[in-house]
């Protein structure tokens, strides 16, 4: 079986969703070089980082942590779009492990109670077919030994991508889209919400807002990327 397996290898090899270069054994997704070349943002060394102080100013966040910093054209940008858009859910869950694993190692395991995946409107979600966000989430809960949940919040309204929008439309397009299925569940709870990338800040502002309406002890937020202007 094992020959077999390398045999195929051989002739079709798996390989790296940002190199497009063939895996060696024992490599998952993401080729070694890949992975100690991305952009990295040390976000779990410094607790007042530009990530947190962007919503700091305005709410009661108490952690703000982005794995990478997602850069145009760059290995970030090539990860996430090959777990949004052409279905590579495991290297999704694969970066959770990764910046669990870091956090954890770094004093965060037992920080967090649940963590909370930004949701998709369940008509994106059925013509998706997965939410990119509940495939990080799964890896940083497996890697930080906690409990996340893909229903805790759910969105109320199909809104238009944001890809496209300009900052002042991105935050019109989700004011007051989200809200919390289980708030007494959340009450007095410690809880992260999970994003892929994080550009405005609009999306995870209206759902921090919905978490805090159910009297949480903390919100914090964890993201596989955020965009420099963060």
């Amino acid at each position: 079986m094992y020959l077999l397996k390398d045999f195929l290898n051989t002739i079709f090899p798996d390989i790296c969703l940002a190199c497009q270069y063939a895996l060696h054994k024992g490599e998952e997704e993401v080729c070694t070089r890949c992975r100690f070349a991305m952009p990295h943002t040390e976000h779990h060394l410094n607790q007042e980082n530009d990530f947190w102080k962007k919503f700091s100013a305005t709410l009661p966040i108490k952690y703000a942590l982005s794995y990478l910093k997602y850069q145009q054209k760059g290995i970030s940008q090539r990860l996430i779009h090959a777990l949004k858009y052409y279905e590579s859910q495991e290297v999704g869950k694969l970066i959770g492990r990764w910046h669990g694993s870091l956090l954890a190692d770094h004093g965060y395991k037992d920080k967090f109670d649940y963590l909370i995946p930004v949701p998709l409107h369940p008509l994106k979600l059925a013509k998706r077919g997965y939410n990119q966000s509940d495939c990080f989430a799964e890896g940083l809960a497996s890697a930080l030994e906690t409990t996340w949940s893909p229903t805790f919040l759910k969105r109320n309204k199909n809104t238009e991508t944001q890809t496209r929008k300009e900052r002042n439309e991105r935050w019109a397009n989700v004011a007051n889209i989200f809200e919390a299925t289980e708030p007494e569940t959340l009450k007095n709870k410690h809880v992260a919400i999970v994003d892929d990338v994080v550009t405005t800040g609009s999306t995870l502002d209206a759902c921090i807002r919905a978490v805090l309406a159910c009297n949480v002890a903390s919100v914090s937020l964890i993201a596989i990327a955020v965009a420099g202007e963060l």
